[in-house]
């Protein structure tokens, strides 16, 4: 739990708070998806790009792909669906846009591809340039773009799971929310980051077991992320938990969610003030140096 949450949550009434209770009674009544992937941190981040790719019209992660070796964002953009302008075929990747769904084989290739080459940018390299420099090299080697097949196909039976799963009712929840205005967004220099912004909705994606202390940790990451997203200029209304293994979708105003967490009424503009003088000491990340993504 960060500095952060000290400063306008009295952190033992959350345990006990009537959205925990609300959410724990759901997830109790719910059947959690079976789940083998091997890497649990990666087949997370595999289906949190997937389901994003999926929501959105218009590419919403061409930071990311930026900070790739060309034919690397290349592939990922053509085999998650994206296409440039038939006017521009140069354009820039923000402005490419879905024209017609693709197979789940391979948006998964894609999503799981792109988890892997951000796992390596998070844990290796330290810049921008040494990203592409680093992958590159290390994609000159055969093995590697071998390992990260296998890696997609040990876990290619679990995203079948979970995508047919998402594909049954969830999908069409998220989609209700309105259009994407932006993934993966930075905060604090992109030390932290929020998984996406859906109208005013600010929706995190987890895809494990959510045991109440686990529960408890979604939510007040939920709900700070959805205050430094109003300081950073984003309409916020609604903070949105999307619990893949159980196929909920649990919304609610900020407000309440927020009253709810506090056991009294919050200032939401003292919450933001307190969240913008808040200035923990962030551990290195090296995603944080380019992950400069779309902002209002």
């Amino acid at each position: 739990m960060s500095a952060l949450s000290l400063r306008w949550l009295r952190l033992p009434v959350r345990d006990r708070c009537e959205w925990m209770t609300r959410a724990s009674h759901l997830i109790s009544r719910a059947t959690p998806l079976p789940a083998f992937a091997p890497h649990r941190a990666l087949f997370g981040g595999t289906f949190e790009l997937c389901a994003v790719f999926d929501l959105a019209e218009r590419m919403p992660y061409p930071h990311l792909l930026d900070a790739l070796p060309p034919m690397e964002a290349l592939w990922t953009a053509w085999r998650s669906g994206y296409q440039p302008p038939p006017e521009d075929p140069e354009a820039d990747f923000r402005w490419w846009c879905r024209t017609e769904p693709v197979p789940r084989t391979w948006l998964h290739a894609a999503g799981s591809n792109l988890a892997q080459l951000l796992d390596l940018l998070y844990r290796y390299a330290d810049t921008a340039e040494a990203n592409q420099q680093f992958l590159a090299m290390w994609n000159l080697h055969a093995q590697s773009f071998n390992a990260r097949r296998r890696v997609a196909a040990a876990e290619a039976a679990t995203f079948r799971v979970f995508w047919q799963a998402h594909e049954a009712g969830p999908r069409d929840l998220l989609r209700q929310l309105g259009p994407v205005r932006a993934a993966d967004v930075p905060f604090r220099g992109g030390y932290r980051l929020a998984d996406l912004i859906a109208g005013t909705n600010l929706v995190e994606i987890k895809t494990g077991l959510m045991p109440d202390d686990k529960l408890a940790e979604a939510i007040v990451q939920a709900a700070e992320y959805a205050l430094l997203a109003q300081n950073a200029g984003y309409k916020i209304s609604d903070v949105v938990l999307y619990l893949a293994r159980y196929q909920l979708i649990i919304q609610t105003p900020l407000q309440q969610l927020a009253d709810d967490l506090a056991g009294s009424p919050v200032d939401l503009a003292a919450a933001r003030s307190a969240v913008a003088l808040d200035d923990p000491p962030w551990p290195p990340n090296a995603r944080g140096r380019h992950h400069q993504g779309p902002m209002p």
